[in-house]
């Protein structure tokens, strides 16, 4: 997808009808007491910004940043489309008010949202970011139906991916990783993401129909394995895989890898596993890049 974030957008159809749907699902899931989120007035209010995720003229979400202090955001009316679920929405959204709030040099970025297991998808995608829980701030009080999330922004380009100079590492990424099989993004180019993975043992005979896939090993030995062949890796060496070819990447030890790939493409192809990794889990934080990054 080709995500692009537009500022305000309030007096649209869409966004109004989006924002409705918001309001409306929170009062499903918590007592009107507890329902936090801010309506189409309060978005327009002062020290709200608000944004709109947009492919071509496809709605996909919402999100908005709210002003505390000069050194404390918060993080308001996060929402993806229905149709747009679990396809990395959330996380573009969440890596952008971090630009913004790396931008305003907010010192602390926080969140209040439900305790109920509808909220705990939310909850999964900020954890991967690198909040963690904590008590009420600001005006907040301590309630069942309320979990509060927060999240220090020590390095002043805390989200950005590509606007920073600093070096990265692709090999020392790789081995910072506890996750076998679960590849993380580190940088972009243009429409592909640069991934890193430690592997060991089989993924899964699976194909990218409509996406290559460039396979460069770091440390290690890889085989991909093919219908009518294999091709062996050691470090420094690299494959393409064409788009449809069915393949099974194997590491008969610990191997750490570099991958490109576009955006579009899913973990496993035209299989799911309990090895597939969603894109926004992909896009966690990492030790060596910045969060969001």
């Amino acid at each position: 997808m080709d995500i692009t974030m537009r500022p305000d957008g309030l007096e649209l159809p869409a966004v109004q009808a989006l924002l409705r749907e918001h309001l409306e699902d929170m009062a499903l899931h918590s007592p009107p007491e507890a329902m936090h989120a801010i309506d189409l007035h309060g978005l327009r209010g002062p020290g709200l910004s608000f944004w709109a995720a947009w492919e071509g003229d496809a709605l996909l979400g919402c999100c908005a940043l709210r002003e505390l202090d000069a050194a404390h955001g918060e993080i308001k009316s996060m929402r993806t489309t229905r149709t747009r679920r679990r396809r990395g929405v959330g996380a573009v959204m969440l890596r952008h008010l971090l630009d913004e709030a790396a931008r305003r040099g907010y010192k602390r970025l926080s969140l209040e949202t439900g305790s109920a297991d509808a909220f705990e998808p939310a909850r999964a995608l900020y954890a991967r970011f690198g909040f963690a829980f904590c008590g009420p701030f600001a005006e907040f009080v301590d309630s069942p139906h309320s979990m509060f999330m927060t999240r220090e922004l020590d390095d002043p380009g805390a989200g950005s991916r590509a606007g920073g100079r600093a070096a990265l590492s692709p090999l020392e990424i790789a081995r910072s990783l506890a996750e076998l099989w679960s590849p993380r993004v580190i940088a972009e180019v243009d429409d592909n993401y640069i991934k890193v993975a430690k592997v060991h043992g089989t993924l899964a005979w699976h194909r990218h129909d409509d996406e290559d896939e460039l396979f460069l090993v770091l440390e290690g030995r890889l085989r991909l394995e093919f219908e009518d062949g294999a091709v062996e890796l050691s470090a420094g060496q690299m494959h393409v895989v064409p788009k449809g070819v069915r393949h099974n990447p194997v590491a008969e030890d610990e191997c750490l890898l570099l991958l490109v790939e576009r955006k579009s493409t899913l973990h496993t192809g035209d299989v799911v596993t309990d090895r597939t990794r969603a894109i926004d889990e992909q896009l966690r934080s990492v030790h060596g890049v910045r969060a969001g990054a």
